[in-house]
């Protein structure tokens, strides 16, 4: 098989891929869980093959709101100009994807780096110019990059013009944050250059002296390999609600939500350790998992518990401190998953927030006199942040918010912690921490 029919035989694939996973999609299953699992069947597919296609597969979720307007071109012509909308260079892949629909191969640069205003213009005059036929009144906008419902729904800090903030949010959704990790500064430099390269350069953050992120793909596996497990892949918000929770040596915590353990790591390792957690899912295997991570990481031993928070909670024991990381619509977490914008129906912030209200409700009798709640959710909608806290002080006057420092080093808080999806960057989070004063 000659190189030109290598790159055919990869195009064709990363269409069809392209096609697969957006039907998954469209009924309501994650992007990437589609995408492992067609990858997983096809081991004809190299390391860099599957790269471009993981790259083109989000990137037609992160620009769909654009490109499905231009259904006269063929879908091998807006995968390509998806992947260079985010690419900072160019593919024999995807110049052939815009060879098969019609459009010259050099017709848009790659536009990696650029804010999201510059690549509508660089799109517009690409294909107004090479195929005006197809645009009738086409122009780009920020706000087709998501549906329309959710802009309306997320809670907008006082005083933000609403265009300005629209914009801010939307620019924040169309970049990917870096993979953030947490591990002892100490151990940062090595990391760097072992993974650390042009292609997944390193940051580190001010405030959070534990996070090391990478852009791009950094090799974690490699990284694993020569360094062992001391670190693990979590986002820079959710290592700021860890220290939002400000948690004491020797205390005795309750993670009630605790999934697959991220937060209940980052508790043991800011208390060195030193701390009692109760961990608890309604899901078996997600524990076991748990246990294993804290293992791995030298963090000392968890008890585990499976409880479904809604309905059940642990037996005669009040807690210093109760983590609450809910489930929610997650619309902070859109930069990350841009498929989810697709997926998310209008309704699903005010569903989940009435869940949310009786989480709360369900486990508060178990903070002790003077402990902590920490309510968190990777969603910025109002239904689900403001809203919610508003109700539970409403019935329960025995709490009340407990105002400290900003973990990002943005102004103190007053009780309510807002993590927007441009700082860090990284995912966007909202928490609530309240002490219960009687």
């Amino acid at each position: 098989m000659s190189s030109q029919d290598i790159i055919e035989a990869r195009a064709r694939r990363a269409v069809e891929l392209v096609t697969s996973v957006e039907a998954s999609v469209l009924r309501g299953e994650p992007a990437d869980v589609a995408l492992s699992r067609s990858l997983r069947r096809d081991r004809r597919l190299g390391g860099r093959d599957r790269r471009f296609i993981s790259e083109t597969v989000f990137s037609h979720f992160r620009w769909r709101g654009w490109l499905e307007r231009l259904q006269s071109l063929s879908l091998d012509a807006r995968c390509a100009l998806a992947y260079l909308l985010d690419a900072r260079e160019t593919s024999p892949v995807a110049e052939r994807l815009l060879a098969r629909g019609g459009l010259a191969p050099d017709c848009l640069a790659p536009q990696g780096g650029r804010t999201v205003i510059e690549k509508g213009v660089a799109l517009r005059k690409a294909l107004g110019e090479r195929v005006p036929p197809y645009l009738p009144g086409f122009a780009p906008e920020l706000r087709s990059l998501v549906p329309a419902w959710a802009l309306e729904c997320i809670h907008r800090p006082g005083g933000e013009p609403e265009e300005r903030f629209a914009e801010k949010l939307v620019e924040a959704f169309q970049n990917r944050p870096p993979t953030w990790l947490s591990l002892p500064s100490s151990h940062h430099q090595t990391l760097i250059q072992l993974i650390g390269s042009k292609k997944s350069a390193a940051t580190r953050h001010p405030a959070i002296e534990s996070a090391l992120g990478f852009s791009g793909s950094p090799d974690l596996e490699l990284a694993r390999a020569k360094l062992g497990a001391f670190f693990w892949v979590q986002d820079l918000a959710s290592q700021a609600i860890a220290r939002f929770c400000e948690p004491r040596l020797d205390e005795s915590w309750w993670d009630a939500c605790a999934g697959a353990g991220g937060k209940t790591l980052a508790l043991l390792q800011l208390t060195h350790a030193r701390l009692r957690v109760l961990a608890t899912d309604r899901r078996a295997g997600v524990l076991q998992n748990l246990r294993r991570r804290v293992e791995e990481a030298r963090l000392g031993t968890v008890a585990t518990g499976v409880i479904d928070a809604l309905c059940d909670s642990p037996q005669d024991r009040q807690f210093d401190g109760i983590l609450v990381d809910a489930p929610c619509s997650g619309l902070g977490t859109w930069n990350r998953n841009p498929d989810a914008r697709w997926r998310t129906e209008r309704d699903e912030p005010n569903r989940k927030a009435l869940l949310q209200q009786k989480l709360l409700d369900r486990v508060c009798g178990k903070v002790r006199k003077g402990g902590k709640l920490v309510y968190a959710v990777c969603t910025l909608s109002e239904a689900e942040t403001v809203k919610v806290v508003s109700a539970f002080l409403a019935e329960h006057k025995e709490f009340s918010l407990l105002a400290g420092p900003h973990p990002l080093g943005a102004e103190p808080t007053d009780g309510n912690l807002w993590i927007w999806p441009w700082q860090g960057p990284c995912d966007g989070m909202f928490a609530a921490r309240f002490v219960r004063d009687s």
